[in-house]
């Protein structure tokens, strides 16, 4: 495991390994809901949670080659990719 990072919604969890996926977990129910790859291994993960609308969920990765991507958790998809800095980025968070 590279990264985890635990969500604001109670059970869920993001875990990434050296394989650049991804996987969304409900902890509660031992199962995986779904996941994503952005083909670059995961440094660190932070979850963005709207408590009003949630198709304004979203998670954000940091990768060893310094990118961050902007994930949908309701399409289940990648919305925003961009180069942050050369080397790994080691740190990202949302805040509200």
């Amino acid at each position: 495991i590279t990264a985890i990072e635990a969500s604001a919604i109670p059970d869920i969890v993001a875990i990434s390994g050296n394989d650049s996926v991804v996987w969304i977990c409900d902890l509660l129910h031992d199962c995986k809901l779904f996941s994503f790859s952005c083909g670059i291994p995961i440094t660190c993960m932070s979850f963005y949670n709207d408590q009003f609308e949630s198709s304004k969920d979203f998670l954000v990765t940091g990768t060893s080659i310094g990118e961050i991507c902007i994930w949908s958790l309701e399409r289940q998809d990648l919305m925003f990719r961009f180069l942050a800095h050369q080397g790994p980025v080691v740190s990202v968070l949302c805040v509200r």
